[in-house]
């Protein structure tokens, strides 16, 4: 049961569970397996594939292009004494 909270205690950049009440009862095996079933071009699995895309789009935004910044500015140093 612990790995299933923590499953579902989703923290990124689209999801951000704040809270999760559980509640245990006896155990009565009625359900003892739980996932999610979707067929293959479902809207579902459509969605789960577009967020993430999207969340690697996101940290791609962020965090890919942070040294470009110096990377280019290096090169204008480079370039300077050659453009007349």
């Amino acid at each position: 049961m612990e790995r299933f909270i923590q499953a579902v205690n989703i923290k990124n950049t689209l999801i951000n569970v704040t809270d999760l009440e559980k509640e245990y009862f006896t155990p009565t095996r009625e359900n003892e397996r739980f996932y999610k079933l979707v067929d293959d071009g479902e809207t579902d699995e459509r969605l789960d594939t577009a967020a993430d895309l999207l969340k690697e789009l996101i940290h791609v935004s962020k965090y890919g292009f942070y040294d470009l910044g110096t990377k280019i500015d290096g090169l204008g140093d480079d370039l300077g004494g050659k453009i007349d």
